[in-house]
Parts: structure tokens; sequence; C-alpha cells
């Protein structure tokens, strides 16, 4: 049985035995359950570093309060048009 990126998190997380500052990963933990989960486990305060897919849409919310998802959404958009000139 093959478990994804995402669905394996939990057991990778509960391998570590303290506090974490920074969580780095691929697109494939890009979402909000996973971002849910480190706060859940580590608090606020864990940096996620999570580069969205380039297909990535920003939330509703993203024009009033952008989370940190859309701004790294916005970046990668701005990135891929500064590409295209």
């Amino acid at each position: 049985m093959r478990i994804g990126d995402p669905t394996a998190l939990p057991g990778l997380l509960d391998q570590i035995g303290g506090p974490i500052e920074k969580f780095i990963a691929d697109g494939a933990y890009d979402g909000t359950p996973t971002r849910d989960l480190l706060a859940t486990r580590f608090g606020e305060i864990v940096e996620v570093i999570i580069p969205p897919p380039k297909t990535a849409v920003a939330s509703p919310q993203s024009v009033l309060v952008p989370p940190v998802r859309d701004r790294h959404i916005a970046e990668v958009h701005r990135l891929q048009q500064a590409q295209s000139r």
C-alpha cells in the first residue's frame, strides 16, 4: 500500500523528539491540513515553507488579510510573469 506525503506526515512528526522552528517541504505538502497539523503540534511559532504548485489559486480572504500561503502564491505568480518577459 502506498501512502501519500500528507497522509504520512503525522507519523513522520511523531519521530521528532522536540520543538521545531522551521518546516520545509515540497509542494506535495501544500494545503491547509498540513499547516493546521504543524500549528497544532508545534504552535504558531513554526515557520512553514512549502512552495505552492504552479496551478495554485489564492483563497477568497487573500484580498483582506492574505495568509502566508496566499503570499507565496502571489510571489510564485510574480516570478512566473517576470520569467515570461
